[in-house]
């Protein structure tokens, strides 16, 4: 049967695939968590916030208990990126016999940490300064 012999294939190749999925899974939860998804949730916040001098902005000023939709969303992107950075610095590990490959992935892997942090660090004292 053409359908047991495709899902027979489909099941085989997430398992071989399981570790992978495994990871990308719980990444993706504690991104959704660190992020403040929970928060979107439960209290279902505005996306955008309007500013004193007129126009809007993605940043509730002045209270760490308070975010938007929109802060959400780019915080997790920046959680995403450090992540991201992350996996190549592992991934730079399994290249043991190709060192230059091994050294530009932790180059990259580095690069990209290093600026998901910064952007991160600059999001949390946007977030701090108080409104005006």
């Amino acid at each position: 049967n053409r359908f047991v012999d495709k899902w027979r294939r489909f099941y085989l190749r997430i398992q071989r695939n399981a570790s992978i999925l495994t990871f990308i899974a719980a990444a993706s939860f504690t991104i959704f968590v660190a992020a403040g998804g929970l928060y979107d949730l439960v209290e279902n916040p505005i996306a955008l916030v309007p500013q004193s001098g007129g126009g809007w902005s993605f940043i509730y000023t002045g209270s760490m208990n308070l975010q938007t939709v929109s802060e959400s969303l780019v915080a997790g992107i920046i959680y995403a990126l450090g992540v991201a950075g992350f996996y190549l610095i592992y991934r730079s590990t399994r290249l043991l016999y190709k060192p230059r490959q091994a050294y530009i992935l932790v180059l990259v892997g580095l690069t990209v940490t290093i600026i998901a942090l910064a952007y991160s660090i600059m999001l949390l004292q946007t977030k701090l300064t108080s409104p005006g």
